[in-house]
């Protein structure tokens, strides 16, 4: 078998070409050093509010935990209310069962996401149920990526 010569030229370019996109990489990460600090402290500052109005004294990790935790959880109630009115659900005990997803969501959001993502990448049998998982994580992107917008508006403006 025959070693193509542009393959091997093309090898060495792109790894030359990979080793200097990485200086340069690492190079803008140190002069974004002070706006990334920045958007960690607003984050900080909002992350923490609700805690420090109720005098809660929690470490980082904890609040860390229970705000994702209260993002997947309100991005599942949204997704049981689309699955209500695509009728893929019934509209019995709707407001209960999404405060018990919710409060579900909030204590065990870590096993929730890997459920879901085994259920939307492997498949379930119950195609509704696939929808509604599918809306969960377009929801919770979709609040990610706001809640991201606000904290580079807040750090830009203020």
């Amino acid at each position: 078998m025959r070693i193509n010569p542009l393959r091997t030229i093309w090898n060495v370019i792109s790894t030359v070409c990979g080793v200097v996109g990485l200086v340069s990489f690492s190079e803008d990460v140190i002069a974004w050093r002070s706006f990334f600090s920045e958007i960690m402290l607003v984050y900080r500052g909002i992350v923490s509010y609700p805690f420090i109005a109720l005098n809660l004294e929690l470490s980082n990790q904890l609040i860390d935990y229970a705000f994702i935790g209260s993002l997947c959880g309100a991005a599942y109630s949204k997704a049981i209310r689309y699955g209500v009115e695509q009728g893929h659900l019934t509209r019995d005990l709707v407001k209960g069962v999404q405060v018990f997803y919710f409060v579900l969501y909030l204590l065990f959001w870590p096993f929730g996401i890997l459920i879901t993502a085994k259920q939307v990448l492997i498949g379930t049998k119950d195609h509704s149920e696939k929808h509604i998982k599918i809306r969960f994580l377009n929801w919770l992107g979709t609040i990610l990526l706001g809640f991201l917008c606000i904290l580079i508006l807040n750090t830009i403006l203020f």
